[in-house]
């Protein structure tokens, strides 16, 4: 059996074709791939690999962030849905010819652990070739990506900012160092992020006519997912997070809810930039150079303006006075105390901006947070 693993790397279009592979597994089956479908007692169809592969090569499972959020917040839970995966992977290879997964989280795992992942799908799924698939993209479209997506799922955008920017300067030294430990050269392909956008047909049929040989007919429509969110949304949910944590001593907290701070995604305003130091740009510069010695990935140059604060515009005041009534009581009283307490004082000297945000207090009665 062959195993195709697509690792990411994390902000180059996985989820999109991890829920087009998932929708469309009966499909691939036809042309020989099998595309597995996981399910928990919380989610009946899980397209992205990535907490299977935590909660199956990680040592302590009740330790993943994406099962402490979903409540398998317990060793004895965690454990259950450990053999639950393992079980239904055991299934799916027993099946397979060739074997396609995907998930973000192969480019977390340690050496150690992906050697452990490799071994075992040798030794216990009958594993005989491997193809390791990472896609690229330019260093700072990357962190303002992860940024978005790690103040989505509970992060600080000013945390989030620093971190994620200092793991980007040695991005794919970092992100491909275990993959290059564990798998031979010629069982890994680099591709590019941005010859994937540009492809006429979209991200996810280049992903197929490029990486799944033979399936010469893809009759889906593309598929978009975390689509982009402004800087003013990223604001508010950053001050949700400080306030109301999404984990709280190693659980998921009952004060937040998986898509409690959805409708904010709707806010259109100003794209998030970072403001890169010096140092930073000349380490994405050397990571970039070494990407495109070792693999012939060359990564398109770019210099964002650096942004540091939403625009706040008054269309965008007023949209977001709209949607954050779709927010629970003490996430909307957060929100109020966001514009009371920073966007009073940030737009003190800009009068149609201060009486604007003055207006939609007004309108709202805040709920004691």
């Amino acid at each position: 059996m062959k195993v195709i693993l697509h690792a990411g790397i994390h902000k180059t279009g996985t989820s999109a074709i991890q829920k087009a592979l998932g929708r469309s597994s009966r499909w691939l089956n036809l042309f020989g791939y099998t595309y597995p479908v996981f399910s928990d007692s919380k989610n009946p169809r899980i397209y992205n690999h990535s907490r299977c592969f935590l909660t199956l090569f990680k040592s302590n499972p009740a330790l993943v962030p994406n099962n402490l959020i979903r409540g398998f917040d317990g060793e004895s839970a965690a454990n259950r849905l450990r053999a639950l995966f393992e079980q239904q992977l055991r299934e799916y290879a027993r099946k397979a010819s060739t074997l396609v997964m995907s998930g973000e989280a192969l480019c977390i795992l340690s050496t150690e652990e992906l050697r452990a992942l490799r071994a075992w799908f040798v030794e216990e799924l009958g594993a005989t070739s491997f193809e390791v698939i990472y896609f690229a993209r330019e260093h700072e479209a990357y962190i303002a990506s992860a940024i978005q997506q790690s103040v989505k799922g509970g992060g600080s955008l000013e945390e989030r900012t620093a971190v994620t920017t200092g793991f980007a300067e040695h991005l794919y030294k970092k992100s491909l160092a275990a993959g290059l430990s564990v798998f031979d050269r010629d069982e890994i392909r680099i591709l590019s992020f941005h010859d994937a956008c540009a492809y006429p047909d979209g991200l996810v049929k280049y992903f197929i006519k490029t990486v799944l040989t033979g399936l010469y007919w893809w009759p889906f429509k593309d598929v978009r997912a975390n689509e982009s969110v402004c800087l003013e949304a990223l604001e508010i949910i950053s001050a949700i997070n400080e306030t109301y944590p999404r984990i709280v001593e190693g659980r998921s907290s009952p004060d937040r809810k998986m898509g409690d701070v959805k409708a904010l995604f709707e806010v259109t305003g100003t794209p998030l930039a970072c403001d890169f130091s010096q140092k930073s740009r000349q380490a994405f510069a050397v990571d970039a150079a070494w990407l495109e010695s070792e693999f012939g990935v060359r990564l398109p140059e770019k210099n964002t303006v650096p942004i540091k604060r939403g625009a706040w515009s008054l269309p965008t005041i007023e949209q977001v006075g709209s949607l954050i009534e779709q927010l629970p009581p003490h996430l909307q009283s957060v929100s109020l105390k966001f514009f009371r307490d920073t966007l009073i004082s940030r737009f003190r000297d800009d009068e149609a901006r201060r009486i604007a945000i003055e207006r939609l207090l007004q309108m709202h009665v805040a709920v004691p947070a």
